[in-house]
């Protein structure tokens, strides 16, 4: 006798699948949660100004957000033409526009400042990078490894590290992130929306920051390869030609205006590929123990070995997204750490599958099932407390605010900047000041605090350029450029500095134009710093 039908079965199914996936965007959300308490803490106890790339990203996002924002008369195309026209380093206009629409969330609940805008910026992004890692991670493998891969992620240094401050290589991984994302969402290609919407993502994620193509062209290419194997071919290439033709048009709306193409010139000349000088082997020795964290290196060694030695099982996209753009930096004179943040979401997709998958190390995985949370936990506690990332993380423009700290030269910089506050009051017009040393935690955060707090001078450290970008020798009279300036701020001793060559003979000359004309100037100010007075002069008006 058959067995009578129950027409509450599959409801009662349903019911189960809404509920197990509302319980895991809860989880999600934990995290999230978790990340902007301590975030807020960390960024709100930390005595430290912006500085070195920071306070241009500040600044080109208040002036977005001034120009969008402030005049309600101005017209919606006037708005655009603002966000695509109005700054400087348009190519990262993306990330101006976030920073743009935080200020004004700022405003609205009375939260303002750089720190705050900083961390609402980032929060934004922060959610983007859990639900794309999540998202990626369940279509591929199932939503176990797509929660655990998305909770790894958050957690390496590199990635909470830089989640406190303004730099464009974490929104570059979130949106590489859900890039990826939406394009696993495009089913092969098979859905025209999705195809249309993974365009628009890679598109955005391009004028996030340049470098987005290394990430997503080699992936894209195998995506579509493999699809087009797989049937429909007609569907699938029109799809694709969809995808790529979107993508154009949104990245174009910067790269492709001839007044941009400094832009590139300007960034390929740092990062040219085959120099006679680079370390081949930079981010091979340090880049995973200090990106991913010495604990989580140690336990994710194994899985990734394993996941190598069984490639030809595994899914290519992730091994590609990592790979290419690892062996390509590599191969580049401009390296940091922070440049290959975009990788790391593959990485913990690859060690979170692995340990879930068969193969070698069977006893390790079991064991690390069980370690891997209070490892993870462990390494966090130990880093953000200051007692791991003092000792092994040594650059916060790299690293990013890993622990509330004071910054060496903190007080200097506001006392250095109170100066500058009370002249203001005495200015008729905008003055000009110059810098004849180069010291980024110094000379950053009164580029952008001039701006913010809208005092009456103008900016100006020559050395401070990038190497690509400053005049070439014997271009500008640097000894006559002394005149130019209203306020001098020079050194008595030693500062340390970073620049060399052409940027070391520039500030050579300034300061011998500065000898030369000195009488020209009175002593307004000095400040005291370890080994050095850093002297503020006013030219002598009459």
């Amino acid at each position: 006798m058959s067995q009578p039908l129950n027409p509450d079965k599959p409801l009662k199914k349903i019911r189960s699948e809404k509920f197990i996936k509302i319980s895991y965007l809860l989880l999600i959300l934990g995290i999230f949660l978790f990340h902007l308490v301590i975030n807020h803490q960390i960024i709100k106890k930390s005595q430290a100004f912006r500085s070195a790339d920071e306070p241009l990203y500040i600044n080109c996002g208040f002036i977005c957000y001034k120009a969008i924002f402030s005049d309600l008369k101005v017209s919606t195309p006037q708005r655009m033409n603002n966000i695509f026209f109005l700054t400087d380093g348009r190519q990262r206009n993306f990330f101006y526009l976030v920073e743009a629409l935080s200020w004004k969330i700022g405003d609205i609940i009375k939260a303002k400042g750089e720190d705050s805008m900083i961390f609402i910026t980032n929060s934004i992004f922060l959610l983007i990078l859990l639900m794309s890692i999540y998202g990626i991670g369940s279509i591929l493998y199932g939503r176990n490894i797509g929660l655990l891969s998305a909770l790894l992620t958050s957690m390496f240094p590199l990635v909470f590290g830089h989640s406190r401050v303004a730099m464009v290589d974490y929104p570059l991984m979130c949106m590489v992130s859900l890039s990826f994302y939406l394009l696993l969402k495009t089913n092969g290609f098979r859905s025209v929306a999705y195809s249309i919407f993974a365009g628009i993502a890679f598109g955005v994620s391009q004028f996030t920051k340049e470098t987005s193509i290394v990430f997503i062209i080699f992936p894209l290419a195998y995506y579509f390869m493999k699809a087009y194997s797989s049937g429909e071919k007609k569907k699938i290439a029109v799809n694709f030609a969809i995808t790529i033709s979107v993508f154009l048009v949104v990245a174009g709306a910067v790269f492709f205006k001839t007044t941009d193409l400094h832009a590139f010139k300007n960034f390929w000349l740092q990062v040219t590929i085959f120099p006679n000088n680079n370390d081949l082997f930079y981010y091979f020795k340090t880049f995973f123990i200090n990106a991913v964290g010495p604990f989580m290196f140690v336990l994710s060694l194994p899985l990734l070995i394993s996941y190598l030695i069984n490639i030809k099982k595994r899914d290519k996209l992730l091994f590609l997204w990592f790979l290419i753009p690892f062996v390509l930096f590599s191969l580049s004179t401009n390296q940091m750490h922070r440049f290959l943040m975009p990788i790391l979401p593959a990485f913990s997709l690859i060690v979170i599958q692995e340990l879930f998958a068969d193969g070698l190390f069977k006893s390790f995985k079991a064991i690390l099932k069980v370690i891997l949370i209070p490892c993870l936990m462990l390494q966090y506690i130990f880093i953000n407390t200051g007692l791991m990332s003092n000792k092994y993380y040594k650059s916060r423009f790299d690293y990013g605010i890993l622990s509330a700290k004071k910054d060496k030269y903190f007080l200097v910089t506001s006392a250095l900047l109170d100066f500058f506050k009370k002249e203001a009051m005495r200015c008729g017009n905008t003055k000009k000041v110059l810098f004849l040393f180069n010291r980024e935690d110094i000379v950053g955060p009164i580029f952008y605090k001039f701006v913010l707090y809208e005092l009456p001078f103008s900016w100006s450290c020559p050395m401070s350029a990038d190497i690509a970008s400053a005049p070439a020798l014997g271009t500008i009279n640097w000894q006559e450029e002394v005149l130019t300036a209203d306020y001098i701020v020079d050194n008595i001793g030693i500062v340390p500095g970073d620049y060399k060559g052409l940027l070391e003979n520039i500030s050579n000359q300034l300061k011998e134009g500065f000898n030369k004309y000195k009488n020209q100037f009175e002593r307004m100010e000095e400040i005291k710093a370890d080994n050095f007075v850093i002297c503020v002069y006013k030219k002598i008006t009459t």
